[in-house]
């Protein structure tokens, strides 16, 4: 499991390191069968470790095509989606169309967000933090009791409600 938020910069080819906290969970044998990199949410990009991508796009996979909104959402993960390995140092490129589509210029914010981790602008994040601070014990309301989950942006349930994996 991932969590915590850590701050890197990225060096001058555009790579970043992935923090030593974030590394922790991964056994070296994990850690060299690599990640994925693709669009996020709210603004941010999300890694996920090669065999947790696997499980997510099988899921995505599975949404029917013939559904505009299933097939829309399918193009829009799938096509930023690329895979990443770690050099010796633990960096990573991030693509520059990455970069553009979460707004990152030289520093980042690593979230960890349980079974994946978030990669933030460090701006756009500290606004969404700023934003969302006050939301929180709604927020948990809301995840806990399945209402809708208009405040950040969501479509309704929780998997801790509904028992998705997504």
């Amino acid at each position: 499991m991932f969590s915590g938020e850590f701050v890197q910069k990225l060096d001058e080819k555009n790579r970043v390191i992935l923090p030593k906290q974030l590394r922790h969970p991964l056994s070296g044998e994990d850690l060299d069968k690599g990640f994925c990199l693709t669009r996020g949410f709210e603004g941010a990009l999300l890694l996920l470790h090669r065999e947790e991508w696997d499980v997510v796009a099988d899921q995505v996979q599975a949404l029917h095509p013939m559904r505009g909104v299933e097939r829309t959402f399918q193009r829009l993960f799938f096509a930023k989606a690329v895979p990443v390995r770690l050099d010796g140092q633990f960096r990573f490129l991030i693509p520059d169309s990455h970069r553009r589509l979460a707004v990152i210029e030289k520093e980042v914010v690593f979230v960890g967000v349980g079974r994946g981790v978030e990669i933030w602008s460090r701006d756009r994040y500290e606004k969404y933090e700023n934003e969302m601070a006050g939301s929180y014990g709604d927020l948990a309301e809301r995840v806990f009791f399945g209402e809708q989950d208009e405040l950040a942006g969501g479509g309704g349930g929780s998997p801790l409600v509904e028992g998705s994996d997504l």
